[in-house]
């Protein structure tokens, strides 16, 4: 029984381990489940970052600078990391990438504070070829996390310089270079130019082959920078942004204001080839990649890299092979987790709690998955009322700060001028951020503004918070009619939530003025990335309160479950009681007068009422069972009389065993009836022990004659034979001393096939065996009559004995009983006591039998002259006699012999 319960528990467990497999699967991997599981092209998401290796393989960062993928140059996904992770071995958010020649790809991860706001912590890390493991091979930590300096951090550049990898530090007045020393694994610093306000001005900065750097500044000039100083390189730009050293001499930059892309043979100006934003996808570029001399960029959701004189689009990747299987188990994990779910269900009230489980474990696990699932409800109830709510008060925060800047605003005659860096410019910063009180608050801690205006139908991005741009810097927010940039340049406060290619933003928009006319459009906002670590820790913090309420109320139901269940355990225990067969059982509830004390009165009425019940059917059983055997019972699969049916019935090879008591119709003529019972209760009073102590049941007593089986062996029918006629000896000295008659009996055993079962009509039924067996078993019995034998076995018994050596057993010869055409083999078991015929008859057991196979091999002369020896040593050798009155008749007659097979043929029962 406890391995069966073993077997289920596991069963469910093993269950329960596979449907949450599958269902982890499909949650672990929902994204792909959006994105379609058999479509094997994806397209990037919000990229902003690409670098092309030297093998063609191509990396892109994308979902607001939280994934890299890298693919092979068929476009086929090699491997993708998830960023947003604070471990050393993964990045955070990614802002440059680089390739270096051989194959490893190098990039510039930064770390936020809790708000998302300010950068932390800066680190350099590198991807080896033929890896998908992130190493940190430099750090930078802030101290003051707090602070313009660092809020959109002060490494940039990442490229190879003149001595392999290098990137580039912007402090406040000046620029460092950090190059690589691969033998060393550290990276050499040194200053290549003093620069005032440096971290501020600089727009991007690059690595070249000709000059220490390439950078623009806000100012809307590009310079290179050679032994320390820096010098200007002669183009015609109004507003260049992204820049990048290219080829030898060269460089490629991108001209914000003209919308375009130039390449250059050379930096001192000698143009080779200008393309515009619209060549591409009318978006702006804002990132210009040249690892090993390919040229690379983002231009809106399209990836594109410089083949020959012409670009190549790079549009959607396709997944590998390993992510394509995982998508089908995922597909196939969708199917049969409800499958497997209503399985579990199914099994575990079915198997589980309909079986002999304690109650408090029923309720537990009943209770638990209510618990979670109510636990999970209200988490995701309280948490989306929290968003929501989170959402309408800040965009409502958001809107009033904007109002109330808007209408107070000073410095908006920047906006008009449009002059980077001059008087008003920074008298509208300096008001700006005194307004949000430099974020130095809790209320505006996460807090950014930025400040846009609208030149000939375009948006550009004129002051962040983190001088993070020009006033030149395109976005395509104002392209289409239902922009809410347009409603705030045509006077309205609006609000919205937003993702691009540098994160997901909430924010509210209003309109600056000058002279009464629309010049600008602040923004202020903060960053959802932070409100959604901050919002899974609330979910967290809240699924722990709930949860550890969970386990206090689990533990007080336990308690008071138990306590209850003091009573329901002594009711339990006094049913197992019974179970046992104690009824003698009472159960006593103190102190209770409910429904409990009501059940335990009852039980106690059961069990006395039971008791009395039970000795009844106890002594009727007992009853049943001197009328039909238990064994007979059991070979019919029955387990009591009143279980049997009329038709009931077994075919088995047993051996039959038919006692008869010697001339007992003249013993009852001396008797009176009473005397008889009595006489025949005593001898089978003294026979059935026997046969029941060696394996046998006796079937029925056919007046002084009893039918026993024994379904084993037939040496337990001879050794019963031999039993009863030793326990007759000694009831017969008993008779002798009461000068009464001696008793005698015959025995016949035969083995074969015979058909238990249940014969009579619905009103009287009678167990009984059928055979053709069962006729000879009885025939042998009477043999032992005309043969004055005590014992006579079948031809078949003998052949089953499992020791015949055991016994004294001589071949009697070949019996044709009546009704039958084929002759038995039979033998007689000789009984040894003090009798001298019998003693004699072992002694010359093997002159008989030779006697006997000589007369059955027709050999009558040669027989008779051995039956003739025995008969004069052992006159009471009744075997002898026949065979010599058989012999003598054979030889008178010998036309008796033409069909001859040695058998003797008896016409009378």
């Amino acid at each position: 029984m406890k391995k069966k319960l073993f077997l289920r528990w596991l069963t469910f467990i093993c269950l329960f381990l596979i449907t949450s497999a599958f269902l982890s699967l499909v949650i672990i991997n929902r994204k792909a489940v959006g994105d379609g599981l058999f479509k094997r092209g994806r397209v990037f998401e919000n990229p902003s970052l690409v670098a092309v290796g030297p093998d063609g393989s191509m990396a892109v960062v994308d979902m607001s600078k939280k994934r890299l993928t890298v693919i092979d140059k068929d476009s086929k996904q090699i491997f993708t990391m998830s960023g947003d992770s604070e471990s050393e071995d993964s990045f955070f958010i990614i802002s440059d990438i680089f390739f270096d020649d051989n194959g490893d790809l190098y990039l510039i991860n930064y770390l936020s504070d809790k708000q998302g706001h300010f950068t932390i912590e800066e680190r350099v890390a590198v991807i080896l070829a033929g890896s998908n493991s992130v190493d940190t091979i430099f750090s930078l930590e802030y101290d003051e996390s707090h602070t313009q300096l660092v809020q959109r951090g002060l490494l940039q550049g990442l490229g190879r310089g003149n001595l392999g990898v290098s990137f580039y530090q912007l402090y406040e007045n000046s620029i460092f270079m950090y190059n690589l020393d691969e033998a060393a694994s550290s990276f050499e610093k040194r200053k290549i130019l003093e620069l005032d306000n440096a971290w501020r001005v600089v727009a991007e900065i690059s690595t070249a082959d000709f000059a220490q750097a390439l950078f623009t500044d806000n100012f809307g000039n590009l310079w290179y920078i050679k032994d320390g100083q820096p010098s200007p390189v002669e183009l015609e730009l109004r507003h260049p942004w992204a820049v990048s050293g290219y080829g030898s001499k060269g460089l490629a930059v991108v001209d914000f204001f003209t919308e375009s892309l130039i390449i250059c043979d050379n930096y001192d100006g000698e143009l080779q080839l200008t393309f515009k934003f619209s060549d591409f996808s009318d978006y702006p570029i804002y990132k210009l990649n040249t690892s090993n001399g390919t040229l690379a960029f983002v231009s809106g959701d399209g990836i594109y890299y410089k083949s020959g004189d012409d670009f190549k689009l790079v549009e959607e990747f396709y997944l590998n092979d390993s992510i394509f299987l995982l998508n089908i188990f995922t597909f196939i994990s969708m199917i049969l987790s409800p499958i497997f779910f209503i399985i579990l269900i199914i099994y575990f009230y079915i198997k589980i709690l309909n079986r002999h489980i304690s109650i408090i474990v029923k309720q537990l696990l009943l209770f638990i998955p209510i618990l979670v699932l109510l636990v999970y409800l209200i988490s995701h109830l309280a948490i989306s009322d929290f968003t929501k709510r989170y959402y309408d008060s800040s965009t409502d925060r958001f809107s009033q700060v904007v109002q109330i800047i808007t209408s107070n605003i000073q410095g908006s005659q920047a906006l008009v001028e449009g002059e980077y860096g001059s008087d008003s410019y920074l008298d509208l910063r300096k008001y700006l951020l005194e307004s949000l009180n430099f974020c130095n608050d809790k209320w505006n801690q996460d807090l950014y503004f930025a400040v846009y205006r609208v030149i000939d139908e375009k948006l550009y991005g004129f002051m962040y918070l983190n001088d993070g741009v020009g006033t030149y810097f395109p976005f395509d927010y104002y392209d289409y009619e239902e922009s809410i940039y347009r409603n705030a340049w045509r006077g309205e406060v609006v609000s919205e939530m937003d993702i691009d290619f540098q994160g997901q933003w909430l924010y509210a928009l209003g309109p600056i003025y000058a002279d009464g006319k629309v010049v600008g459009i602040l923004e202020v906002g903060t960053d959802l990335s932070a409100f959604k670590k901050q919002n899974l820790k609330l979910i967290m913090n809240i699924s722990l309160r709930v949860g550890l309420l969970s386990v206090v109320f689990i533990l007080f139901l336990v308690v008071i479950t138990y306590v209850m269940m003091l009573s329901l355990r002594k009711l339990r225990d006094g049913v197992d009681a019974v179970r046992e067969g104690n009824l003698e059982t009472t159960v006593k509830v103190y102190n209770r007068n409910d429904e409990i004390a009501q059940l335990a009165r009852g039980f106690n009425y059961m069990t006395e009422y039971l008791k009395k019940y039970f000795d009844q059917i106890q002594t009727l059983t007992n009853s049943y069972r001197r009328f039909v055997p238990n064994q007979f019972l059991n070979y019919l699969g029955r387990e009591c009389v009143s279980d049997i049916i009329l038709g009931d019935q077994v075919q088995q090879e047993m051996s039959l065993l038919f006692a008869d008591i010697r001339s007992f119709t003249t013993l009852s003529e001396r008797m009176t009836p009473k005397e008889n019972f009595n006489f025949l209760n005593k001898y089978l009073g003294l026979m059935g022990p026997e046969i029941r102590k060696h394996n046998g049941f006796i079937d029925k007593y056919i007046g002084d004659a009893i039918m026993a089986l024994f379904p084993l062996t037939p040496d337990d029918a001879v050794k019963t034979a031999i039993q009863m006629l030793q326990t007759l000896d000694e009831y017969n000295k008993h008779r002798e001393k009461k000068l009464r008659v001696p008793v005698g009996i015959g025995v016949g055993i035969h083995t074969g096939q015979l058909m238990l079962g249940i014969l009579g009509e619905n009103e009287r039924l009678d167990g009984t065996v059928i055979s053709d067996n069962v006729n000879l078993a009885s025939r042998l019995e009477g043999l032992t009559k005309y043969f004055s034998t005590q014992i006579l076995l079948s031809r078949q018994s003998y052949e089953r004995l499992q020791s015949p050596d055991d016994y004294f057993i001589r071949y009697v010869g070949k019996v044709r009983v009546k009704g039958k055409n084929k002759a038995e083999g039979i033998y007689e078991v000789i009984y040894e006591n003090k009798s001298e015929s019998n003693r004699l008859k072992i002694e010359t057991k093997k002159l008989f039998e030779n006697a006997v196979y000589l007369y059955e091999d027709g050999a009558l002369i040669k027989a008779e002259k051995i039956f003739r020896d025995i008969y004069r040593s052992n006159k009471k050798d009744r075997a002898c006699v026949i065979y010599l009155k058989l012999i003598s008749f054979y030889k008178k007659n010998e036309n008796y012999m033409q069909n001859w097979d040695g058998a003797i043929t008896l016409s009378e029962k």
